[in-house]
């Protein structure tokens, strides 16, 4: 039998290869887990010739199984030769600690007990510090027959979409104005098994406008509301998602779910953007009105306009503008719009003379007091006959 000091160095060199487990963020970034096995000796044993395989499966353990590693301790190894001798204090002996992709099975077999009277070990396998099981069996002193210790990862300890971190992205934006171009926002969220591990699949993304308060609320998308949200968390925003009227926001809700029933909500707010409306006179250098205004929401007109100086055809008056006030969907000017209206003449006085040849009018436009003078011509005398005398 080897010699006590052989074995204690190579239990040096045994600890030495212990992995250690990363940080937790770590290991949850990196879609690990962290993969633990114990060996147990339950009395004195000293193995021979042993060999174990790792079973992993990737995506949090959806994928189809596949070896994820294997080693060997004992005699044939080149590395050293030990025994399992409880180095880890009540006789257990950490054979490995590092990361993997989740373990769907681990074997162990030992070819061979060397020292005198019966043996037995018990295998333990801990994913993330959950121990998913143990196995033992029994070895008789000297035995050769290669008895397997295997551990089967139970199904109910199989990883599953157990919690969703918030959701990130923006709280609020602006929508695109009319005749612009769609505009998107970007979310995320991190769904995360029972183990802190991050899932291999992102949630799916929904846009559910009001308020969802369950799974089955929060797994739909609104059909007409100028939004589209796509699975991967893209919210595009359309022109036609302005709200009509004079509200300068709406309020939105967007959900994410994973699994069977994880869920995850977010309010954002969405403004409407505002439209610039003028009123002009072409013959005046600055609007007459200049005023931002909603999608939706009806634009006031000045009153302020300045009428063109009358002229001797006549007075002007207010006719409109160049288009229909409407409902503001766009930037847009209107351009004030005159029309020359006759004087309405009246005469407020006269002057005519004996001896002058002309008299005058004096008359004033009822509508807009422009007043003039007009030059009346001197009636002809009606002469009488009168009586001769001789």
């Amino acid at each position: 039998k080897k010699a006590l000091s052989v074995f204690m160095a190579a239990l040096m060199v045994l600890t030495a290869w212990v992995f250690f487990a990363p940080e937790k963020a770590e290991a949850a970034k990196a879609g690990k887990y962290t993969v633990k096995v114990v060996v147990e000796a339950l009395n004195g044993f000293d193995n021979k010739n042993t060999s174990w395989t790792l079973t992993t499966a990737a995506n949090n353990g959806t994928a189809t199984p596949t070896t994820g590693d294997t080693g060997s301790v004992g005699d044939n190894n080149d590395m050293f030769d030990t025994g399992f001798w409880g180095t880890d204090g009540n006789n257990k002996t950490t054979l490995f600690e590092k990361t993997y992709d989740f373990p769907t099975k681990f074997e162990m077999k030992i070819g061979k007990k060397w020292s005198t009277g019966s043996g037995k070990v018990r295998v333990h396998l801990y994913v993330n510090g959950v121990e998913m099981g143990y196995d033992t069996n029994s070895y008789s002193a000297g035995s050769n027959d290669g008895k397997w210790i295997r551990i089967n990862t139970p199904s109910d300890k199989y990883p599953y979409a157990n919690s969703i971190g918030a959701i990130s992205g923006p709280d609020s934006a602006t929508m695109p104005k009319t005749g612009a171009a769609n505009s998107t926002l970007s979310y995320s969220a991190t769904v995360y098994d029972q183990y802190g591990v991050t899932w291999y699949s992102d949630p799916k993304f929904y846009v559910p406008i009001s308020e969802p308060t369950s799974y089955d609320t929060a797994k739909k998308d609104v059909t007409t509301s100028g939004l589209l949200m796509s699975g991967a968390g893209v919210l595009t925003i359309k022109p036609s998602a302005q709200v009509d009227g004079d509200e300068a926001s709406r309020t939105v809700w967007i959900a994410c779910v994973a699994g069977t029933d994880k869920w995850q909500k977010k309010k954002i707010t969405l403004n409407d953007p505002k439209y610039t409306i003028k009123f002009i006179d072409p013959d005046v250098s600055s609007p007459l009105q200049s005023s931002e205004y909603y999608y939706g929401s009806m634009p006031i007109a000045p009153t302020n306009y300045t009428l063109p100086t009358p002229t001797g055809a006549g007075h002007y008056e207010f006719d409109g503008w160049d288009s229909p006030i409407s409902k503001v969907t766009q930037d847009k000017t209107y351009t004030i719009k005159f029309k020359l209206v006759a004087h309405n003449w009246s005469e407020t006085s006269r002057i005519d003379s004996t001896y002058a040849a002309t008299g005058v009018s004096y008359q004033k436009c009822s509508d807009c007091g422009t007043t003039r003078e007009v030059t009346i011509d001197k009636k002809p005398h009606t002469w009488v006959k009168g009586t001769v005398h001789a």
